[in-house]
């Protein structure tokens, strides 16, 4: 510890950084005389100067570049000509939480900036005669005395008691006080300006509030806030919504935003307005519309007018597949924005799938043959959402017939044969030797026949295929046990 502060001592001795109550850090010094102010201006690092309490300068101020000053709320008093370079932004009033803002006082015999920057006064400056040809000049403090301005922009936020006289290529915005202004290529006096005067300006603009005297100007508009649209209506025209404005006089567009994204301006070309709003989403939507005449100074936007309505839609309906993969059938239901449920149903029973399951395998709920009905719609627990229309598709189911089961009796005369009925037979074909048969019965008996074989196929029709052949062989018939007496009880 004894160490480290040896060396930040060594660091302020060696640089020269501490003399009497001259105080500096790399960029900024605090001064307390003119003295110390002198030997700060010295320093080529020094880029702000901060005042600890007031400082009078005996004769002339010259700062040799461009300097910020914070005064805190203190007076500089220069007996003589006080000189500021703009060749990077000044900046001179007090600051607090990082910001500079009103507060300090500047008072000289004559004040004098050049530069090619800007000059930002918040402190008030007192001088019998000043001349600012900074390329920008923004005052938010009081100013007194003769002020010779050749500036190209000239923004007077604070108050002028004495005579501002701009050059004719100046522009003065004008939004405190002023007592006297003379010429300038553009003046601006915008609501709560006030003026004694202003006289010899090439183009003056006055707003609505203002309260300025203006003579000799060869331009002069009196600017006023255009009226804010009265009459706003939004009616559907099929699938599009349109909107319509009523005229509002001097407007020559619309600056439209729905529910706060901004929209490209419409063009009013005189009259009422009809234009087609575009990318609605089913829901509430509030319509904001200022009137506004860009190209024309005497008008300056209306206060926004609102418009709000609701609506709803109705789903897109989706697509239905059905596909057979690895003897499975599946159906994919096609996503459909904003849905959040799906139903189907299939030959009339309803089932409900959810978002994150739209490939879905049906293969039990198709399994008997013939065809079957799949109709889906989409659903949203939005209430400006209403469900989708119906969609249906068809899936065709072919079975193929099982091969019946056969029980028999023999009894060395006559060989006796049954099977269990099978849906969707329309016909059995059985052979008993030379014997064929068609029957639609479950059942039949044949002559005991030694070397006959008995055969079966169960013949299917429309969407049942007929099955695959049964054999019983002679000798299995041979067999097979005497018919069993029936028990009488």
């Amino acid at each position: 510890m004894k160490i480290f502060i040896l060396v930040i001592a060594l660091l302020l001795i060696g640089g020269g950084l501490t003399a009497g109550h001259f105080i500096a850090t790399y960029h900024l010094a605090s001064v307390s005389s003119a003295k110390d102010l002198n030997e700060a201006l010295s320093k080529k690092q020094i880029t702000t100067i901060v005042l600890k309490k007031d400082v009078t300068v005996d004769g002339d101020l010259l700062l040799p570049r461009s300097i910020d000053f914070d005064m805190k709320k203190h007076t500089l008093t220069v007996n003589g000509s006080m000189s500021v370079s703009t060749a990077k932004d000044v900046t001179i009033g007090t600051k607090s939480n990082g910001k500079y803002q009103k507060g300090g006082k500047i008072a000289a015999t004559s004040f004098q900036a050049v530069g090619s920057k800007a000059l930002r006064l918040y402190a008030d400056l007192t001088a019998e005669t000043a001349t600012i040809s900074s390329t920008t000049f923004v005052c938010s403090g009081t100013i007194e005395g003769v002020y010779e301005i050749s500036s190209q922009e000239v923004t007077l936020c604070g108050s002028s008691s004495d005579e501002l006289n701009l050059s004719a290529e100046t522009t003065l915005s004008l939004y405190g006080k002023a007592n006297i202004v003379n010429g300038g290529k553009t003046v601006t006096a915008y609501q709560n300006a006030y003026a004694d005067v202003i006289k010899g300006a090439k183009t003056c603009y006055v707003y609505e509030g203002s309260d300025v005297k203006v003579m000799n100007a060869d331009n002069y508009y009196s600017v006023r806030k255009l009226a804010k649209p009265e009459k706003i209506t939004v009616l559907q025209e099929g699938d599009d919504f349109y909107c319509y404005v009523s005229e509002v006089i001097g407007a020559t567009a619309l600056s439209v935003t729905i529910n706060g994204q901004e929209q490209p301006d419409v063009q009013t070309n005189g009259g009422a307005v009809k234009f087609k709003l575009e990318g609605l989403v089913p829901g509430k939507q509030t319509l904001s519309i200022v009137a506004k005449a860009s190209e024309d100074p005497r008008f300056t936007p209306s206060d926004a007018a609102t418009y709000s309505f609701n609506f709803s839609t109705k789903l897109s309906s989706p697509t239905l597949t059905v596909s057979e993969e690895n003897n499975a059938v599946y159906l994919t239901i096609g996503s459909v924005k904003y849905a959040e449920q799906y139903e189907y149903y299939i030959d009339g029973d309803r089932y409900v799938t959810p978002m994150s399951d739209l490939k879905i395998d049906i293969t039990e709920r198709v399994s008997a043959g013939g065809v079957h009905v799949i109709e889906a719609i989409a659903k949203s627990n939005d209430k400006y959402f209403t469900e989708s229309n119906k969609v249906m598709t068809s899936h065709v189911t072919y079975v193929t017939l099982s091969t019946p089961d056969v029980s028999g009796a023999n009894d060395g005369k006559t060989v006796c044969f049954s099977w269990e009925k099978l849906e969707g037979v329309t016909d059995y074909y059985v052979t008993y030797g030379e014997d064929s048969v068609y029957l639609k019965g479950n059942s039949i008996d044949f002559d005991y026949k030694q070397a006959a074989a008995f055969t079966i196929k169960a013949i299917g029709g429309g969407y049942y295929l007929s099955g695959e052949t049964k054999t019983v062989t002679a000798q299995e018939i041979a067999v097979l046990p005497a018919p069993q007496p029936e028990t009488v009880e």
